[in-house]
């Protein structure tokens, strides 16, 4: 019998593969597909964690735990009033147990490489940049920053047109500008100069343009193939 987690049936299994510190299925609800990531940080502390620990530890868990489920349901709240078809914003956000869990809409593929998008015309590559950044306004636009922008972050694929277009996921690392957290998380290969500053505790602002800095290397990917 397949697992059910708050009334999604897991369909394959938790893996941890390019997850960090969580791991992901797929699921299926009311008919409906989804990608479904647990947290493995923060814990809420179980009736088991407070028998075995002090009540201080148990207090500092769950204060901890409620802290960082505030924060982040703020946050995607925010988000999903950028949904526009290629933000794919988080459907659901819960604690069940000692876990925390994420929903999105699974998105299918196939999807495009970096070879294949480099390989198209310069009208189909103009346009599919421009959609890209119809998205970023809508998040730069609530004070977003996405802080973990890659490849395998912005999902492309061909329309039957041929033209294409750009899935917008994975949020995890993001925050607001007026809330930067004291470790920016994200593939180092795309942070931007503050990025590195900031990880090196120096005291530099941070915002939205560190995600411009990401793009300008990934926009340099999809129209010549690889890096500057």
């Amino acid at each position: 019998m397949a697992e059910t987690i708050n009334g999604y049936s897991i369909i394959t299994e938790f893996t941890n593969s390019n997850a960090g510190m969580c791991q992901w299925a797929f699921a299926n609800k009311n008919g409906h597909n989804y990608f479904i990531k647990q947290l493995l940080f923060p814990k809420y502390p179980t009736d088991i964690a407070k028998k075995k620990l002090s009540s201080t530890v148990v207090n500092g868990m769950r204060a901890e735990a409620e802290e960082f489920y505030s924060k982040r349901t703020r946050f995607y709240d925010s988000l999903y009033e950028c949904r526009t078809g290629n933000v794919v914003v988080v459907q659901d956000f819960f604690r069940e147990k000692e876990f925390y869990y994420i929903v999105t809409d699974r998105i299918f593929g196939p999807f495009l490489s970096i070879d294949q998008i480099s390989k198209l015309s310069e009208e189909k590559k103009r346009t599919l940049l421009k959609a890209i950044l119809y998205s970023i306004v809508q998040i730069h636009d609530k004070g977003i920053v996405h802080s973990d922008l890659k490849p395998e972050n912005i999902m492309i694929k061909q329309t039957t047109c041929g033209f294409c277009t750009a899935k917008l996921i994975d949020f995890d690392s993001g925050f607001f500008e007026y809330d930067v957290p004291e470790e920016i998380v994200g593939d180092q290969r795309y942070f931007s100069p503050e990025a590195v500053l900031r990880n090196d505790e120096r005291d530099v602002p941070i915002g939205v343009k560190s995600d411009i800095f990401a793009l300008g290397l990934l926009f340099h990917q999809y129209w010549c193939g690889d890096f500057p």
